[in-house]
């Protein structure tokens, strides 16, 4: 292979640049700029090509570095370059920086031509003094071409010092792995927890596979749990061959093989059809839950409750049976209860009863606001059980009532010195929602005005969680002196001190009116108060909106604002489409926040399903009926195709196409006789792949026959 011919340059040229690569290590931000500008100088090629020849391993990847630059920018890209960028590979002493003019040589020839390099690459493989090139070179190549008896040349390779790369690089070209030293080589790394993914697995043999899942099990035994768990997630599996290691795994003391585990119930799930198969798997489910749920010391259990949460509602929907772990929870609770208990047990039963009850259970929750209370009781003298004070009171703010108020208010939960600012917090939230359901038995009863006494006091003391409860209280009299007073103390609070009484601010925003007249100064301080309550405040604020509709503007203003910090949250979601469902025959006021949620929807793989689904029927509630021009409709025409395109893969992903469905269905009744009509049959022919999908995926075959004979599929 010959170099491109290059114009001689004085040796000084190149030593000025290492002189410039010393001043940059020793943090002379000069440099740094001085060596950029050389990068794109016309004599760079050359003088590069005589640093590479140095012993030097920094200056070698620079050099290499320049070189990679220069030819993936070039304006012509010739195959000419491609071989001499390979002969500089074989030159180069130095791994990193020949790995960098292997990845130039890759980028020149692009997807189309990597099938050629690949065969190139398999050739070189069998040169002992070349075969790490033509390995970095199999990796560099993307998309993978489809090549064969790479494995078989790999096998050679093995235990020369890049074992690791010959397992990485042979499962990008599996084709005869199965037969070769290299896949017994894979599975033992896999028994041994040195392999932590099987990418693109559905290309290995189904027995092979079969191999690789005992030797994943074989790791389980070996203590390497969060590698065996990654790769069983990545290996193709059917029935309840998941569910021994998934019960294990979800019961281990590291949070995230916990949460590794929650990914292979789920993926179980899934994969569940036969009734009896779906009920054996729920009660190992339901014996597990509550351990993987326990309290962990000094970790955020949140991602992992969540998960969790998310799994036990799939199971809801998975089948007819509607399984829940209601009984389960109630169960757990009475055990953990006893002398002998375990309060981590109940402190998970509690969390779950409490998400039942907002979840709409509450009926059924009920039974469990005797045993807060009693707990409560306990927790007043004990100020090392955090989490069970919290679990408790989230169920008292789904469950509210008079009896639990007494409890509630006692001092020594809210203390300061001894309460963590989640117990307060959990406290004041039950406070606040026990006020707002029973505020008018409290004024019945003359206890209201001591109450509301006693919350601005503490709340002025430092309390100011406590400020939404006296809100809520208020709002059968006038609770605008309130809001007022709490703007005043915002617009003069100090730096330090201005989060505490934003947060009592908002507290007291409970009528539309209030909100109207104080939204300045709630805009301006939503900043300072925690993701979390901006999100509970939008959703108060869009509530008010669907009768308020001087609101619809600032509120779809503030939708956006804060679903570009907390996109996928549930709550926003929902109170989005309580937003379309009020406004969208009138107006389009709120379609920024369409717009806003429907760009979104590339990123919508990482959302919780019932999210998914959630902003599915969002975009479903903004499409009119036949006929009927809505404005928001007609502001939104030219997205509802990119959102078929993101719903099919929704559907394919999560098994359920109910949503989508529906959207299909909802455009399909349009007809090509108004200007909004021809507007969303575009949508679907444009998308008729997508379309496709989604109708096949359908459970519901008398619906999703109708919609493919009216779209003529």
């Amino acid at each position: 292979l010959v170099a491109p011919s290059l114009s001689i340059m004085t040796f000084s040229d190149a030593d000025s640049v290492v002189n410039a690569l010393r001043r940059l290590y020793s943090g002379d931000a000069l440099a740094s700029r001085e060596l950029e500008a050389f990068q794109s100088s016309p004599g760079a090629q050359a003088i590069a090509l005589e640093l590479l020849k140095s012993v030097v391993a920094e200056v070698q990847f620079f050099a290499a570095s320049t070189i990679c630059r220069i030819a993936t920018c070039a304006q012509e890209k010739k195959a000419a370059d491609v071989d001499w960028l390979l002969a500089q590979a074989c030159n180069c002493a130095h791994q990193p920086a020949a790995r960098q003019l292997i990845m130039a040589a890759a980028t020149l020839v692009g997807p189309e031509g990597a099938m050629a390099l690949g065969v190139r690459a398999v050739d070189i493989l069998a040169s002992d003094a070349h075969w790490q090139v033509a390995l970095e070179l199999l990796l560099a190549l993307s998309p993978a071409p489809s090549l064969t008896g790479v494995c078989e040349r790999l096998s050679k390779r093995l235990g020369q010092g890049s074992d690791e790369k010959l397992l990485t690089c042979a499962l990008r070209y599996p084709t005869g792995l199965a037969e070769t030293s290299l896949g017994c080589s894979l599975e033992d790394s896999v028994r041994k927890g040195c392999i932590r993914e099987i990418p693109d697995s559905g290309n290995l043999p189904v027995a092979y596979c079969q191999r690789l899942f005992a030797a994943a099990l074989a790791a389980i035994e070996g203590g390497h749990l969060d590698a065996a768990a990654s790769v069983l997630h990545d290996l193709p599996s059917s029935g309840l061959q998941l569910l021994e290691p998934a019960e294990y795994l979800v019961k281990a003391q590291n949070l995230s093989t916990r949460l590794a585990a929650v990914d292979l119930w789920s993926q179980m799930l899934r994969q569940l059809k036969d009734p009896q198969q779906c009920k054996v798997a729920f009660d190992r489910f339901g014996a597990a839950f509550f351990i993987a749920a326990a309290w962990i010391d000094d970790d955020d259990m949140r991602p992992l409750r969540e998960a969790l949460w998310n799994l036990a509602r799939e199971w809801q929907l998975a089948t007819p049976a509607r399984f829940t772990l209601l009984e389960k929870g109630f169960e757990q609770l009475q055990q953990a209860l006893q002398s002998s208990g375990d309060w981590r047990r109940a402190e998970a039963a509690l969390w779950l009863l409490s998400k039942y009850a907002k979840g709409g259970k509450s009926t059924d929750v009920e039974r469990a606001v005797d045993v807060c209370i009693l707990v409560l009781q306990e927790m007043l003298t004990v100020s090392n059980l955090a989490p069970l004070t919290v679990s408790a009171c989230a169920v008292l703010e789904a469950l509210p009532c008079v009896r639990a108020l007494p409890i509630l208010l006692d001092r020594r939960l809210g203390d300061a010195q001894t309460r963590s600012q989640e117990t307060r917090s959990a406290v004041a939230a039950a406070v606040r929602s026990c006020c707002e359901t029973c505020r008018d038995a409290l004024w019945a009863d003359g206890t209201a005005q001591r109450v509301v006494g006693e919350l601005q006091s503490r709340a002025l003391a430092g309390e100011e969680g406590l400020v939404a409860a006296a809100a809520q209280l208020m709002a059968a009299k006038d609770v605008r002196l309130l809001a007022e007073q709490w703007a005043k103390l915002c617009a003069e609070a100090p730096p330090g001190t201005v989060g505490t009484k934003a947060r009592g601010l908002f507290g007291t925003i409970v009528q539309a009116d209030i909100c109207l007249s104080l939204w300045r100064d709630c805009a301006n301080m939503l900043h300072h108060v925690p993701q979390d309550e901006q999100v509970q405040f939008v959703a108060r604020v869009a509530g008010f909106a669907q009768d308020e509709p001087a609101l619809l503007a600032p509120a779809t203003e503030l939708w956006v604002a804060v679903w570009s910090r907390a996109e996928g949250d549930e709550d926003l979601v929902t109170a989005l489409e309580g937003m379309v469902r009020a406004s969208a025959r009138t107006s389009a006021t709120i379609a920024p926040a369409m717009e806003c949620l429907v760009r979104s929807f590339p990123n919508s793989y990482s959302w919780a399903p019932q999210v998914q689904n959630a902003a599915l029927y969002v975009v479903v509630a903004s499409v009119a009926p036949a006929g009927s021009p809505w404005p928001l409709t007609l502001a939104l025409v030219s997205m509802y195709g990119f959102v078929l395109h993101h719903a099919a893969a929704i559907s394919s992903a999560s098994e359920q196409a109910t949503s989508a469905l529906s959207l299909v269905g909802v455009l399909a009744s349009w007809g090509d006789d108004t200007d909004i009509g021809r507007g969303l049959r575009d949508c679907l022919r444009t998308q008729e792949k997508a379309v496709r999908t989604i109708v096949s995926k359908s459970e519901s075959n008398r619906v999703s026959q109708r919609i493919a004979q009216a779209l003529g599929l």
